[in-house]
């Protein structure tokens, strides 16, 4: 199981922007895809699962990676206090169907919490 875990966590830094963030495709793309910035979405879902996978004791998860991420995703909250989709989560189906800037929110503030 420690396998399994340290290679998906290597795995999926390898779509880490320097600015903390994560995407689909990575900071240069990849083959056709243009990455066109981070995905708040799928950072906040990264960091829920990177805390998870660090709260394990199984494998050590860089704390200022962390740190980085949460610091992006805190930039993008906007005045009203919401996280507006920047379009691009591939496979909304995975945020069980809700497109709306509420339905955003709240699935980042609520995987925020478990934390």
């Amino acid at each position: 199981a420690t396998n399994v875990i340290l290679q998906g966590y290597q795995r999926e830094n390898r779509f880490r922007h320097s600015d903390g963030a994560y995407s689909a495709f990575g900071e240069n793309g990849w083959g056709s895809h243009n990455s066109g910035g981070g995905c708040l979405w799928l950072t906040s879902f990264v960091v829920k699962s990177f805390c998870k996978a660090k709260s394990t004791g199984l494998i050590a998860v860089d704390d200022d990676q962390i740190c980085e991420s949460l610091h992006w995703i805190a930039a993008k909250q906007q005045r009203d206090g919401s996280f507006v989709d920047n379009g691009c989560l591939h496979h909304k189906e995975m945020m069980g169907g809700a497109h709306t800037t509420y339905s955003h929110t709240a699935y980042i503030c609520l995987g925020l919490m478990e934390l």
